[in-house]
């Protein structure tokens, strides 16, 4: 009974997500054994839930199968829509955090066009100030990691900015 379920919850949560692709890039299938494995969301053509298993089909015929009692969470790489240029918007590019929601180590993924530096914010869901922080990235994949284990638990949100340009992305603290 537990097992179907959490399978009907899953497929609802799915499915609202998948509603938002444009805004979800990355699928993130945490194992209880703490590997995590991203999927692309456009290389996913079907995921479903069998049998206490969610099975990930992938555009390029590549199957893989997880038992649900195996899995830790199920995160999507989530953007915050703020109707402001993002940093890369021309690219297509996103930040990505990850593990969402997060224990300890926040890890932060993003592009950038050139090498420059970009302006890190975490602030609280009421706004106030958490970490502020310049980077210098280079030109493509840049990843960072923060501590956060002196966070108290909530919902956060992460800003990149580069001049007028801004991406924010939330995450949970747990």
């Amino acid at each position: 009974m537990r097992a179907k379920i959490l399978t009907i919850v899953s497929v609802l949560i799915l499915s609202f997500c998948f509603t938002y692709v444009k805004a979800q890039y990355t699928l993130f299938v945490k194992e209880k054994t703490g590997t995590q494995t991203p999927y692309a969301i456009a290389g996913i053509k079907k995921l479903t839930f069998a049998s206490g298993n969610m099975i990930v089909n992938k555009e390029n015929g590549n199957t893989t199968s997880y038992e649900l009692d195996s899995l830790c969470y199920l995160n999507f790489g989530n953007n915050l829509y703020t109707g402001i240029p993002t940093i890369g918007a021309e690219r297509n590019s996103a930040i990505t955090l990850y593990p969402n929601p997060v224990n300890d180590q926040l890890h932060i993924q993003y592009e950038s066009a050139t090498t420059e530096d970009i302006q890190l914010k975490i602030t609280d869901i009421l706004g106030r100030l958490v970490l502020q922080k310049t980077i210098s990235s280079h030109s493509g994949t840049n990843e960072i990691t923060i501590p956060v284990e002196q966070l108290p638990q909530g919902l956060y949100l992460c800003s990149l900015r580069n001049g007028n340009k801004l991406e924010i992305n939330k995450f949970l603290k747990q």
